[in-house]
């Protein structure tokens, strides 16, 4: 379902440009640059499945995969760092596990107790 949101975005994207194009004259740039900006972004999405496939590649689409995969990876958020969490987040993680193990430890008994 994920996937049908994006591609409907990526469509509602295109008509806004094509709104936007109408408005300033009938030159197509901003259409024509989301249009291609989706192109690209699809062929490189294909170029890399195919890496991963094992397919065999050029050593050219192998590097230029390699530079944009360094360059859109982000750095990890510290804030999803269990140890750089505040204190009051941890305590709320910690009173969740708690309740999911008790759940699972009344869900277990009865299992057990069936044999």
């Amino acid at each position: 379902m994920g996937k049908h949101i994006i591609k409907g975005t990526a469509a509602v994207v295109v008509a806004v440009a094509h709104l936007v194009d109408q408005a300033l004259g009938d030159l197509h740039m901003f259409r024509d640059a989301v249009i291609f900006f989706y192109l690209a972004n699809e062929l490189l999405s294909v170029i890399e499945n195919v890496g991963k496939m094992g397919l065999p590649m050029p050593p050219i689409l192998r590097n230029a995969v390699r530079i944009f995969e360094s360059r859109t990876k982000s750095e990890e958020n510290p804030l999803l760092i269990p140890e750089a969490q505040p204190e009051i987040v941890k305590a709320d993680k910690a009173e969740e596990n708690a309740v999911a193990e008790a759940e699972e430890n009344k869900t277990a008994l009865p299992t057990a107790n069936s044999n």
